[in-house]
């Protein structure tokens, strides 16, 4: 074999092994692929990880390798947890006590015991056995009953006017339309259910009314929802993510084709959650949303988010939930990496349950905490993502790699709350005001049009503002329906947390104020 046919085979053994390293990689990425979309079929969706049990603690149905008949010597105690306490309400409201607004339905049990005459018992006492009992659905209907005048001369018949309704003339009270509302936007019941519902009662209405009622209801509202916003722009920092749902193009059913739109929550925590629906998720999207805000925002690393506020010069709080959840995901890869980061993060959340505990409010002490507690355990992770990036461990790693970058690029975005202590580390209250609306798309699977979309976006804000205020939202909507158009008012008095100062506890029941303040 000459030299020339020694190099071609060297080359081509070269040749082959670069493919076949490119062909591993590309195994490993499709497997990887394939476990992450098993794991969203039939894997455990909870992030939540328990810290390994301290070497000395066993575990409860461990086998004991002794034999049988090994002395055995008795050990110190433990120290039990103490039993949970229950919740406020749990424990003035036992189980079988019910409130007193409630109507009672008298039910008298006739027994007498036998044997004994009248003149041998005396009745001392009664014992009642309350239950609580429940009707299918209790409508019924206001008949306004207006007299008709004749006069004799001229023969005029006069009469007073119909009373007025929020729509002009309606078949259907307020009262019906915001319970329907927050039936579909708090508890997820398609409008088609309700309607089934009310045929079994034998209530007979149209199902496109129940659409336009919706509709028209949302637009008389929506300059609420655009307050709402304008109020959450002036606050200091703003949470911001969003979400994708089905929605229908075309005016006609033959021509309706249905596609992807967003939904972004913008929310403040002690303001309320502002919901707006575009139909593209592009940044032109975002940045006709946001315009004009100034303060902080609070979000993932989310392209969008990102280019926006290094572009407009804007302060960034990256948020630790996205950055603990890509070293969740690389406990598949490596379980002992992923396993040292997430116990750097798991101290980081301790010393804000510390800060919650210990009821530390004014955020210069909460910064001076932070920068005791936070900062050392946030250099000592610094170091550690810095020295084990240049490991070969995650440099083979593309899911270790991934999350140390992610953090490790973005560490000034990262521990930007430390200094300021009236930012939350994550942004766990935009994403749990999300929940509702990805319940309601689960069980209702789209919205019909994009007008549609828009209503929904103006009720998940008022609806979930209001809730964040602890305000019972039937009671909300309702008042706003009287006040929506009364003279002095502007849009801006009847924002939730405003309207809660005003006009609370003319428009609550007394019995449900603070129902909601523990939920």
């Amino acid at each position: 074999m000459n030299q020339e046919e020694i190099v071609a085979m060297l080359l081509a053994s070269r040749e082959f092994s670069g493919k076949e390293q490119s062909y591993q990689s590309e195994i490993k990425t499709l497997k990887e692929q394939l476990a992450w979309y098993q794991r969203q079929m039939f894997g455990q969706k909870s992030e939540r990880r328990v810290p390994d049990m301290p070497p000395e603690q066993g575990k409860l149905f461990a086998v004991s390798s002794s034999p049988v008949g090994v002395k055995t010597q008795e050990v110190k105690a433990h120290t039990r947890k103490m039993r949970q306490v229950l919740s406020k309400d749990e424990e003035n409201a036992p189980e079988g006590t019910f409130p007193l607004h409630l109507r009672r339905e008298e039910i008298p049990i006739e027994y007498k015991p036998e044997g004994y005459s009248d003149s041998e018992l005396e009745v001392i006492s009664e014992k009642i056995t309350e239950r609580l009992a429940e009707t299918p659905g209790e409508q019924y209907v206001k008949r306004y009953v207006r007299k008709v005048y004749k006069v004799k001369e001229s023969g005029e018949l006069i009469c007073a006017p119909a009373p007025e309704h929020i729509f002009g003339r309606c078949k259907v009270d307020e009262s019906f339309i915001v319970l329907m509302v927050i039936s579909k936007f708090l508890w997820h019941l398609p409008l088609y259910r309700q309607h089934q519902m009310l045929k079994l009662e034998g209530v007979t209405l149209s199902r496109e009314s129940f659409a336009d009622w919706t509709i028209k209801f949302a637009q008389l509202l929506s300059p609420i929802a655009s307050a709402l916003k304008q109020i959450l722009f002036e606050q200091k920092f703003l949470h911001v993510d969003n979400t994708p749902g089905v929605v229908g193009r075309g005016a006609k059913k033959r021509e309706k084709s249905f596609d992807q739109g967003y939904f972004w929550p913008l929310l403040h925590p002690k303001i309320g959650v502002y919901f707006e629906f575009s139909r593209h998720k592009a940044y032109k999207s975002f940045e006709a949303l946001i315009n004009g805000y100034a303060g902080t925002l609070i979000s993932d690393a989310e392209e969008i988010f990102e280019k926006y506020v290094k572009a407009h010069d804007l302060s960034w709080q990256l948020c630790w939930m996205h950055s603990r959840r890509n070293f969740v995901e690389a406990e598949k890869s490596n379980p002992q990496l992923a396993a040292e980061a997430l116990q750097y993060i798991r101290e980081l959340y301790r010393v804000e349950r510390d800060i919650r505990e210990r009821k530390i409010l004014d955020p210069e002490k909460v910064s001076r905490y932070r920068t005791d507690n936070s900062l050392p355990l946030l250099d000592k992770f610094r170091d550690w993502l810095r020295k084990t990036c240049a490991t070969a461990e995650a440099l083979t790693d593309d899911l270790v790699s991934k999350a140390i970058h992610y953090l490790l690029s973005r560490w000034d975005a990262a521990v930007l709350y430390i200094s300021d202590g009236s930012l939350p580390m994550d942004n766990g209250a935009d994403e749990r005001e999300i929940r509702p609306l990805k319940l309601g798309l689960k069980n209702y699977l789209f919205c019909a049009s994009e007008v549609g979309a828009e209503a929904a976006a103006v009720f998940y804000s008022l609806i979930h503002s209001a809730k964040m205020q602890g305000i019972h939202p039937y009671y909300y909507l309702l008042d706003l329906c009287k006040r929506i158009e009364q003279p002095g008012l502007k849009a801006a008095d009847l924002i939730p947390h405003v309207w809660k100062e005003r006009f609370f506890k003319e428009a609550v029941p007394e019995h449900l104020h603070g129902v909601l303040d523990s939920t």
